[in-house]
C-alpha cells in the first residue's frame, strides 16, 4: 500500500481590483500560495492574455468595456483555488500638466 499526500490547494493572495487604461501597456500577476503549477483567467478584456505557467496577465487592452469582472485561477496537485479580478477598464487617461 502507497499513500500520496497533495499540498492544500492554492490560495490566490494578489489584489482584487485593478486599472486597464485603453490602449496602454497593462501587467497583473497573479500571486497564489502552496506551490501553485499553473494558472488561468477568464473573461479577459480583449488584447490580454495570462501566461499558464507564470500567471502574469499581460498585453495592452483594445476596446474599452468599462468594469469586468475577470476569474482568476490556481492550480497544483492539491486542487484549484480561485478569485475573482475587478478591472476597471479606462478608454483614456487624463493627465495634468
Amino acid at each position: 500500500m502507497s499513500l500520496t499526500v497533495y499540498p492544500p490547494p492554492p490560495v490566490i493572495t494578489s489584489g482584487t481590483t485593478d486599472t486597464a487604461v485603453l490602449g496602454t501597456a497593462y501587467s497583473y500577476q497573479i500571486v497564489a500560495t502552496n506551490g501553485a503549477t499553473s494558472f488561468n483567467a477568464t473573461n479577459l478584456p480583449a488584447g490580454l492574455t495570462v501566461n499558464p505557467g507564470t500567471g502574469l496577465i499581460s498585453g495592452t487592452p483594445t476596446s474599452a468595456v468599462g468594469t469586468v469582472t475577470v476569474g482568476l485561477s490556481a492550480t497544483n496537485a492539491g486542487g484549484t483555488g480561485t478569485a475573482k479580478l475587478i478591472a476597471v477598464e479606462l478608454e483614456w487617461m487624463l493627465s495634468l500638466v
